[in-house]
């Protein structure tokens, strides 16, 4: 769970240009939920956010090479404590295998003290990550292979033990894009399949359980001639939702109904780069939200 955790924080803050850029910092009100990182090439070198996903804090960093491949990356986390990984390429520059130092560590004052720490050099510097790096070995956690002119992979994943715990496969078509992707646990085997347009886009999406129990499937629709969602509808078990996606300059609303019913409204505002620098999302029933900012600072 916790790779999930990282790999999802290094997508969400993935940018195609951030060259120049130095900081992106999240508010609430004048309160700081989360601050961003990165080196003078634009590769995302540290991460926190502080209560942003519940009472907890959540921090990473990441040495990479010249390419913006990571070579070791540091999560962190307030109740759990650190992982440590250190990353292997194929001449193609593929990731082929991942080991995490192995590490039961615990600190009798907990790990809440992280919400201290502001860079990736305080990360680096910290008594327990200096502990692990110095005492604990790393055993071999993620292995993975490529195939095709697609590069389809297929990753084998072990336990502390070095047994295999799962395999993840992914699939994809010429242009890149994502048709099929697989964790199978042996007992349980879960899977998404995609389906796209003739412009590329997105059309629909499945999440299937052991093969038989569909547990979620997406429709999407986009306005004529353009890349810009219409309409989103979810069904997952017995509950079905229908998002619809408004436009305005620099600014998109996306309202969601169940049962015709609007249940919540989210507004995003954008700058002239195309960067995020405002949401408010509403709960309808109740009129509560939640409202964050964004400020972006240059080299």
């Amino acid at each position: 769970m916790k790779l999930f955790v990282i790999i999802l924080f290094f997508k969400l803050l993935f940018f195609s240009n951030n060259k120049g850029l130095k900081f992106i910092i999240q508010y609430q009100d004048t309160t700081i939920k989360s601050i961003s990182h990165f080196d003078t090439s634009g590769f995302l070198t540290f991460f926190k956010n502080t209560d942003l996903y519940g009472p907890v804090t959540m921090l990473g960093g990441q040495y990479v090479n010249n390419d913006g491949s990571k070579k070791m990356s540091i999560f962190g986390h307030s109740n759990i404590g650190f992982t440590i990984s250190t990353y292997e390429y194929d001449s193609e520059g593929r990731q082929t295998k991942r080991h995490e130092y192995l590490s039961n560590r615990s600190s009798e004052e907990g790990f809440s003290y992280i919400r201290n720490i502001r860079s990736l050099k305080e990360l680096k510097n910290d008594i327990n990550v200096l502990q692990i790096l110095e005492y604990d070995s790393a055993v071999l956690r993620e292995e993975c292979s490529y195939e095709g002119p697609e590069d389809n992979s297929s990753c084998i994943r072990y336990s502390d033990e070095g047994k295999v715990s799962n395999v993840v496969t992914a699939k994809f078509d010429s242009l890149g894009n994502e048709l099929f992707f697989e964790v199978d646990e042996f007992t349980t085997k879960e899977h998404f399949e995609y389906h796209y347009n003739s412009d590329g886009l997105i059309k629909t999406k499945y999440r299937i359980n052991n093969l038989t129990v569909t547990n979620e499937y997406s429709t999407y629709k986009y306005y004529k001639g353009k890349k810009q969602k219409l309409k989103e509808e979810l069904e997952v078990s017995t509950i079905r939702t229908c998002s619809k996606f408004f436009y305005k300059k620099n600014e998109t609303t996306i309202k969601t109904y169940s049962k015709e019913k609007l249940i919540t409204t989210k507004v995003l505002r954008y700058n002239k780069t195309g960067r995020i620098v405002y949401e408010k999302f509403t709960w309808n029933n109740t009129g509560n939200y939640l409202e964050y900012t964004w400020e972006y600072v240059y080299c």
